[in-house]
């Protein structure tokens, strides 16, 4: 079993690098462009490990209604403080804890955060997956449920470092997969 989730989980990488391919192909994000942000959203869904940086970027810039996180027990502790940093109540903000050796456990939970979503009226181009924290695991898991409903994911990446810190203001939010754009290349 573990060798056929291994395989499983190599192509759903390779999936991943074949979705960037395509779409740093025809459109390569310029420095400062952010171009993730400039999308609203009215729900975002975060893979989320331990350092919060990146969600506070998110949520500050993006300003979601309703936001998912997938976390671990050992991550759930970054979720409560920024629930509690955001004001997130149970109307707008769900959590799920995930097993982060279990792939299919975290496709069937972001799942169920996308039909939560949906339950609350908004459409899959309302929607984003950030997978920038967490597992390589929940990466994978998230994007791979987003990517079958056609919902975008998103990554902020760091273009410069100090002392293996970030610099604050050199992040850069891109997509990793962009639902509205995918469609057009393949019609």
């Amino acid at each position: 079993f573990a060798a056929i989730a291994g395989v499983g989980g190599l192509a759903l990488l390779a999936l991943i690098y074949k979705t960037i391919a395509i779409f740093g192909q025809c459109q390569k994000p310029l420095r400062g462009q952010n171009i993730a942000f400039q999308v609203p959203r009215r729900g975002l869904i975060f893979t989320v490990g331990l350092q919060p940086e990146t969600i506070r970027m998110a949520l500050k810039d993006q300003k979601p209604e309703y936001v998912g996180f997938l976390c671990s027990t050992r991550s759930e502790p970054t979720v409560s403080l920024l629930m509690e940093e955001f004001n997130c109540d149970e109307d707008h903000c769900i959590k799920k804890v995930v097993n982060t050796n279990d792939i299919k456990d975290i496709r069937t939970e972001t799942g169920l955060i996308l039909d939560w979503m949906a339950s609350k009226g908004l459409k899959s181009s309302d929607i984003a997956a950030d997978i920038t924290g967490g597992t390589t695991t929940m990466s994978v898991g998230a994007f791979s449920m987003t990517e079958e409903r056609n919902v975008d994911s998103q990554y902020i990446f760091c273009r410069q470092y100090e002392k293996n810190t970030c610099v604050d203001g050199t992040q850069e939010a891109v997509f990793v997969s962009h639902a509205l754009f995918i469609a057009r290349r393949f019609i």
